[in-house]
Parts: structure tokens; C-alpha cells; sequence
């Protein structure tokens, strides 16, 4: 754009400007533009300051005769600058923004990149995932979050910081394990709650079992050091991975494990989140030592905060509903404004987080971020697996029972599905007629034989049958029914006690899974006694329970109430 012309330049009653102060120095003098002063075709040109346009014959409205405009003065030499200078200044203005705006996006981008980069050269990473399980839930994330009790290794003031001594039996019982479950579009997420003394079948021992053990088991099967080789480590985290699939029926598909350290350390790193007691605590096991009432804990407390279960109301379960809820709190913290704007405080957060977490290799923090970018605390729900009492296991285990006649409605719940309706109307709870089911029987027990056994016995109480063959073992027996099969799985249901139903797309008809806690059929129209000797499958018998624990209510992470 050329220079605009300048009035004063051509006044003839205006002294000019001295060489040294004039900005032009050196450039030829250019031409008035057509309509200026001294252009006998003098008009309005549309060049504006401050709203005023510059008339050549008269000056500028009310200029000599009543004052110039704001922008300057012309009996005194006319405007400053005219309005092409204004739009120069604004479009300098703009590039200017924009430029600084482009060097912050790149500044703020390789941040970004430097701390996931520190992040991922110091995180520990585990071959967890399996892939063992059917992958129901498509591009949906499962991840397994894992706390492990674990405390070799640990100095004795390390030890003292948590709140805790060294365990004398080396033990690696994972008593935190959550299942969070996180939709492709991460509008909402889930996260499940196991008991620590839920009793299911664990595949690395065959049979049933505690399943805060089943690390333990996979890792040590012939015994442990109080520290875990990494071999040791995946083999443990696999366990639980292939144990936690084979009782929810989902496929995992990341792994993240922490340790009591690194859990205070976190929480020390994030200064600590804010929560609420209805009474003061102090119990000698856990080392919590708290008032009643509002405050902000971290380190020692927080570990305590989340292990207590002795002198609580529901003993394990309140444990539960504590862990829930401190989580909660953290997820309010961190989607908080203001929360992380500290760069420093970013870096430590992300070195805690590295050298406190285990995780799977396909995990990536920043995706996982991104999925979850506009999840709010009101649409984080936490909800604990049904259990109907507690009893002994088959090993003579004192175990939580889960409620299998309540599994499929509660995993359609996690999943976000309605519940099973049968397809096109047909409430929930219809069935059919057994003429008009056809099964397929399929034996997860390990027990030669006892596929065509049932079917046979499927046959005689005037279901039809299909083929036969062998699955995976398992602990739980399943029926698996596809679109518009579910009236059916649930006649097939009536007759086989203690089944879950799954519903499953990748099947084209009835399919009953028997698992090594298959203890026959029921005879006759819904009576009870056996079709025959099913058996156990070799495995365990049904445990029988008693007592009456209360499973935590669902609630979210926006929920600041006051708890026990």
C-alpha cells in the first residue's frame, strides 16, 4: 500500500518540516491523489479518523470554523495520520496477535511434547493385555486401574511416610481393582468396583478364589521375593487382566497399576484434595488419624483415607465407597481451572505420575486425555459389582458372592445399554417355548464329555440342541444369546442355575458355556433337583452364603457430600 498523502506537505502557509525530522528523507515527493487540496476537482475522499472524513475545499467538517475531529487538527497542519494509517495499524495489529498467538500454540505444543516425551521415558511398562476376551464394546476403552499392596522393596522411612510396616510374607494382593469403562466418545465413563474378597474363578489356578489374589497367583506361582522381576510383574498383571475378562465378559484394553508410595507421592505432588468425614477417625491398622468434618489431606493421610476398613460401618465395602469418592475428588481437582496452569507444577506432577505408575505399552496418556477432553465430574459414575452375602468358597475361602441373577442387567448398565428387552417390544423377562429354543452347548470346565452329557439332557426337557465342542476355561457359566434371542437365553436360563446371561452379536443361536461352576440342570418345568450328574465340571460347588454386606449406591464424581 503507498503512503497517503499528506496535506501539510503542500500548504503553502506551513513553513516545512526540518530535513533531520522529516520521515521521507530521501524518497522523491509523491503526487496529491485527484480530489485533494489544490485539485480543482476537489470532493469528499474516503479516507476516515475517528468517524470524520477529510473534505479538501472546506478542511474537515467543523474543522478551521469548529474544531477539527479528534484525530488531529487541521489548522494546525490537518490529521496526524489518515485512515489508511489506521488500517495499516490494524492490520499490523492483527498480524501481530496472530503471530503471537501461532508462538504460543508452539510453545504450549512443545511443552506438551516435552512432558509426555519425560513421561513415557520413565513410566514402567508392563506387557499386560491379553486380548483373551470378546471385544463386546468395540471402540469403547476398558482399563484396568490396579492398586497394589505391595511394600518391598520400601526403606524403612518410606515405610513410616505411608503409614505402614513391611509385610512379612512379601505379599502382592491387589485389594484396589477398578474397571473403568470409557465410550468412544468420552461423553461418560464408568468405574467398577471389585470387593477384595469377590469370589471368582481365577484361570491360572482353575478354580475359584479370592480375586485380589489372582496377581499373586500369576505372579508367584512357586513363590516370590519381596521384590517382582519384571517376567514376574507381567505374569501378574496378566492373571488379573484374563481373571477380571473372564468374570465381566469384556475385553480389557489398557492396564495401569500403582503402588502405596506412589500414591502418596501423587497426592503430595497435587497438594492434596479436599474431603468430608461425618465423625473423626483414628484406627491403628491404617494409621488415619482425622476430625470430623471438611478438610484437605494428602500424603500418609490420603494412603490412610483410602485403606481403612476396620471400625467402618460396612467394613470393606465403606473402604469402597472411600476410594470412590477420593477418587472423585482428584478428578474434580484436575478438570479444575487453575489447577495445572503452573508449568512447574505440570513437571512434577508428570515425574510423580511416571515413576508411580505401571502401565501397558499401547496406553497412551495423550489420546486417552484427548477421548476423555469433555468428560465432567457429573458424568463420571462409580459403581461397585452386586454381591448377594458372603460365604465359602470350594477352598474354604471367606468370600463376597456375587449376585449373578443381577450381573447382566448391572454390566448393560456399564455399558450404557438398555436392558435386555428381547429385541422388538418383548419385555424384559418373556420367554418362549423350549420347542423353540435350539442350544448349543459348549464345555469351559475341562471335564471330558460333559457338553454332549448336558445336551443330551437339554434334549429330554424338550430343548433342541445343536452342536457341541469345547471353550476356554472358565470359572462362570454363561448363556449367550444374540439379537432377539434373549426370551430364549432366558428359558435356556430357567433350567440352568446360577447362569449368566451375556448377550453376544457374534453368535447366530442360544449358546450355553459351561463353567466349572456348572452344577447341572433343573429338572421339570422349574422344580428344583438335577437332570442328571453335571456335576461340578471338576472344579468347585456353589457356595452357600450368609450376611447381608451393602453394596455401596451408585453416585459421581461431582458428589461433595459427607461420609463414614
Amino acid at each position: 500500500m503507498s503512503e497517503p498523502w499528506e496535506p501539510r506537505r503542500n500548504d503553502p502557509g506551513l513553513p516545512p518540516l526540518p530535513p533531520e525530522l522529516d520521515p521521507r528523507r530521501g524518497q522523491p515527493r509523491r503526487q496529491p491523489p485527484p480530489g485533494a487540496a489544490g485539485d480543482p476537482g476537489a470532493r469528499w475522499v474516503g479516507l476516515s479518523v475517528g468517524g470524520s472524513a477529510y473534505r479538501s475545499s472546506g478542511g474537515w467538517p467543523g474543522g478551521p470554523s469548529g474544531g477539527g475531529p479528534t484525530g488531529g487538527d487541521p489548522s494546525r497542519g490537518g490529521p496526524t495520520r489518515g485512515g489508511g494509517s489506521g488500517r495499516r495499524r490494524a492490520a499490523t495489529a492483527t498480524k501481530v496477535v496472530a503471530g503471537l498467538l501461532s508462538a504460543a500454540i508452539l510453545i504450549a505444543s512443545g511443552w506438551l511434547w516435552l512432558l509426555v516425551r519425560q513421561f513415557n521415558a520413565n513410566v514402567n511398562r508392563v506387557n499386560a493385555i491379553t486380548h483373551s476376551g470378546r471385544d463386546v464394546d468395540g471402540t469403547d476403552q476398558n482399563i484396568l486401574l490396579v492398586g497394589n499392596d505391595n511394600r518391598g522393596g520400601l526403606t524403612d522411612a518410606q515405610l513410616k511416610d505411608i503409614g505402614t510396616t513391611l509385610d512379612p510374607g512379601g505379599g502382592f494382593n491387589t485389594d484396589t481393582i477398578l474397571l473403568v469403562h470409557v465410550p468412544a466418545n468420552g461423553s461418560k465413563a464408568s468405574a467398577v468396583s471389585f470387593s477384595r474378597d469377590l469370589n471368582v474363578f481365577i484361570p491360572v489356578l482353575g478354580r475359584e478364589g479370592k480375586i485380589n489374589s489372582a496377581y499373586g497367583n500369576g505372579a508367584c506361582p512357586k513363590g516370590c521375593g519381596p521384590v517382582l522381576t519384571k517376567a514376574q510383574q507381567q505374569a501378574g498383571a496378566r492373571s488379573l487382566v484374563d481373571t477380571v475378562t473372564q468374570f465381566s465378559g469384556l475385553s480389557i484394553d489398557h492396564y495401569v497399576e500403582v503402588g502405596l508410595l506412589g500414591f502418596y507421592n501423587i497426592t503430595e505432588v497435587l497438594g492434596g484434595v479436599q474431603v468430608c468425614l461425618k465423625r473423626a477417625v483414628k484406627d491403628p491398622d491404617s494409621a488415619i488419624n482425622l476430625p470430623a468434618g471438611r478438610q484437605t489431606i494428602k500424603g500418609r493421610q490420603a494412603v490412610a483415607f483410602v485403606r481403612q476398613r476396620h471400625g467402618l460401618p460396612n467394613g470393606a465395602f465403606s473402604r469402597i465407597q472411600r476410594q470412590q469418592y477420593f477418587l472423585g475428588a482428584v478428578f474434580r481437582k484436575l478438570t479444575s481451572a487453575g489447577t495445572l496452569v503452573d508449568p512447574l507444577k505440570q513437571q512434577r506432577l508428570v515425574r510423580a505420575l511416571a515413576g508411580s505408575l505401571t502401565m501397558d505399552p499401547d496406553l497412551n496418556p495423550l489420546e486417552l486425555a484427548r477421548q476423555m477432553q469433555n468428560l465432567t465430574a457429573g458424568n463420571l459414575q462409580f459403581l461397585t459389582v452386586p454381591v448377594t452375602g458372603t460365604g465359602k468358597n470350594a477352598a474354604g475361602q471367606d468370600v463376597d458372592l456375587p449376585d449373578k441373577a443381577a450381573l447382566p442387567a448391572f454390566w448393560d448398565k456399564v455399558l450404557g445399554r438398555k436392558a435386555a428387552s428381547g429385541g422388538s417390544g418383548t419385555p424384559a423377562g418373556a420367554t418362549v417355548p423350549r420347542a423353540q429354543v435350539k442350544v448349543t452347548v459348549l464345555n469351559g470346565t475341562g471335564t471330558k464329555g460333559l457338553a454332549t452329557q448336558t445336551s443330551r439332557q437339554l434334549q429330554t426337557l424338550g430343548f433342541g440342541v445343536g452342536p457341541t465342542g469345547n471353550a476356554a476355561r472358565s470359572g462362570q457359566t454363561v448363556i449367550r444369546y444374540g439379537a432377539g434371542q434373549e426370551p430364549a437365553a432366558r428359558t435356556l436360563a430357567a433350567v440352568v442355575p446360577g447362569a449368566q446371561l451375556q448377550a453376544d452379536d457374534s453368535v447366530t443361536a442360544v449358546t450355553l458355556v459351561l463353567g466349572t461352576d456348572f452344577g447341572g440342570l433343573k429338572s421339570g418345568s422349574g422344580g428344583s433337583g438335577s437332570a442328571g450328574s453335571g456335576g461340578s465340571g471338576g472344579g468347585s460347588t456353589p457356595a452357600s452364603g450368609s450376611g447381608s454386606p451393602t453394596v455401596p449406591p451408585p453416585r459421581t464424581a461431582a458428589e461433595e457430600d459427607c461420609i463414614d
